[in-house]
């Protein structure tokens, strides 16, 4: 079948390898345009907040925000998290909620590591959660822009993170922060072998990284770039 003429706009949307194939054999020409990353200057102010009163602190904490779905992946921090607590003062703490919950926590009692991955539910103050965050969890098998690195990298935390879209653009200052589906788990654990001053190092780079292109004062010559046809 041969493509009408028809405008598709999408959203936080990237072409497949597919995509431009079938452009290109029906002769579709495919525009691009600058993405302008909101700023992120109001996360900030939880760079120093501190671990919620009503949560028991594990000494490493590993965070994961997000709704519990498919998409989000986090099947494999279930999968992969006997790995990661052999050591008894580590916990995950899974903020968010979705359809996958009941079955999650199900298969984490299953595996007998339910004492230490913590279900929260959604939370007003997640970004304080991912504040004391050790190491930031995103297993996503799909994303637009991933809000959630962006906020946790602003936070100075670490990263381990799949290589779908946004990924690459955020984190390739570190390869280490990025893994593929099949490497994630080791990738993880790995990034929690490395010393304090190590983990200090790559949070600072990763905040710089968002002190450099995601500010309100960056958004603003994105802004005036577009106006201006640059």
């Amino acid at each position: 079948a041969s493509a009408s003429d028809a405008l598709v706009v999408g959203f936080q949307v990237r072409p497949t390898a597919g995509a431009r194939k079938l452009a290109e054999n029906e002769d579709i020409e495919i525009k691009l345009y600058s993405i302008i990353y909101n700023a992120i200057e109001e996360i900030k102010k939880y760079s120093n907040a501190k671990w919620p009163s009503d949560l028991e602190p594990a000494i490493e904490k590993l965070v994961f925000v997000g709704r519990l779905d498919y998409q989000k992946g986090i099947d494999s921090i279930i999968e992969h998290g006997s790995s990661w607590l052999t050591k008894s003062d580590r916990s995950i703490y899974i903020v968010g909620d979705g359809p996958l919950r009941h079955v999650l926590e199900t298969e984490s009692r299953k595996k007998a590591i339910s004492e230490h991955i913590h279900f929260l539910g959604y939370r007003d103050d997640a970004l304080a959660i991912v504040a004391n965050a050790d190491l930031f969890l995103f297993p996503s098998k799909w994303e637009g822009m991933p809000n959630a690195v962006l906020e946790a990298m602003a936070l100075a935390r670490v990263v381990c993170a799949t290589p779908v879209d946004g990924i690459n653009e955020l984190l390739a200052h570190d390869q280490r922060q990025i893994a593929s589906r099949q490497d994630w788990g080791a990738s993880v654990q790995s990034l929690l072998s490395l010393s304090k001053a190590e983990m200090r190092e790559i949070g600072q780079a990763n905040q710089q990284k968002i002190n450099q292109s995601y500010t309100a004062r960056q958004m603003i010559y994105r802004y005036l770039d577009s106006f201006n046809g640059t």
